[in-house]
């Protein structure tokens, strides 16, 4: 570190705020940032499973009361399509029910797809999105599947997953999800309001720097700098008051306790000094009344 000596203290403390500041804005993109958005993907998939199975237990519902006798079957049916064809959430975010054959039961943004066997559909990708939907089903019972699909207001299908659940007794699946492009947005306000904080501080952390640390420190120095040169130019008739109590407090004390007891050994100097004048003068006075009366 010896290439710092060189370098103004002003310098240095500017340079230390400025390294720990991108340090923690490091940290933020490399690991804080990572992290929130594992954490936003884990929250965005337990929510959607929670819906699934609140959707799941509505199918549910109706079917128990079928099985009651307290309406028919298809009307059961009837009723619980049309109660998840009504359920929104997060603004336009719905519900659909397909089969286990792929044929599209009920979906409320697209009923042009209602009755329409889509097992061999495909995404833009080419991938089989409700056979996936059905083998995700039929081995696990539910779970998650990625794919892309029609947004209103984007012309092209946009990345999307969705959480589907299988209800055996009726043969259905019921599914709901988020396209991948409105987490995204959640993510990228999330850093801009991080990094628009960590911003602010720093900017206020530099002015703080400046105001209480910088500019006095300049001035203090150089007041000191200025003091040293009258000192060593062996003027000691004043002394320098900084009024605080830290290193450069302390050494500007010790420096005028230096320049008090020069100032007083000079005056004591000087005091003898014209002690000796007055005297030689006095001698030389004697001297010479000597030599007159001698004359």
């Amino acid at each position: 570190m010896s290439f710092l000596k060189d370098v103004r203290l002003s310098t240095k403390v500017i340079g230390i705020t400025l390294f720990l500041s991108i340090s923690f804005i490091a940290l933020i993109a490399l690991y804080i940032t990572p992290t929130f958005n594992a954490a936003l993907d884990r929250d965005a998939v337990g929510k959607l499973q929670n819906l699934a199975e609140t959707a799941h237990d509505t199918i549910k519902f109706y079917h128990s009361q079928a099985q009651q006798g307290k309406m028919t079957e298809i009307q059961a049916r009837e009723q619980a399509k049309q109660q998840l064809k009504a359920l929104r959430y997060s603004g336009n975010e719905y519900f659909w029910i397909n089969d286990y054959a792929g044929v599209m039961v009920m979906h409320p943004i697209s009923p042009d797809l209602e009755r329409k066997n889509l097992f061999e559909f495909k995404d833009p990708t080419g991938f089989r999105l409700f056979a996936a939907m059905v083998e995700t089903v039929k081995s696990n019972g539910e779970g998650m599947v990625r794919y892309q699909w029609a947004k209103p207001g984007k012309s092209d299908p946009q990345p999307k997953f969705s959480y589907v659940k299988g209800f055996e007794p009726w043969g259905w699946i019921v599914g709901t999800g988020i396209y991948v492009d409105d987490l995204d947005e959640l993510k990228k306000d999330f850093l801009f309001k991080i990094f628009f904080s960590v911003a602010i501080v720093v900017l206020i952390s530099l002015t703080i720097v400046f105001v209480l640390i910088i500019i006095p420190l300049k001035k203090n120095i150089k007041d000191v700098l200025s003091y040293i040169i009258d000192l060593s130019h062996y003027d000691f008739t004043h002394t320098l008051n900084l009024h605080q109590k830290d290193e450069i407090g302390q050494m500007v004390a010790e420096l005028n306790g230096m320049a008090k007891e020069q100032n007083r050994i000079m005056s004591i100097v000087r005091g003898s000094s014209d002690e000796l004048a007055a005297a030689a003068q006095q001698m030389a006075a004697s001297s010479q009344e000597v030599t007159s009366t001698t004359e």
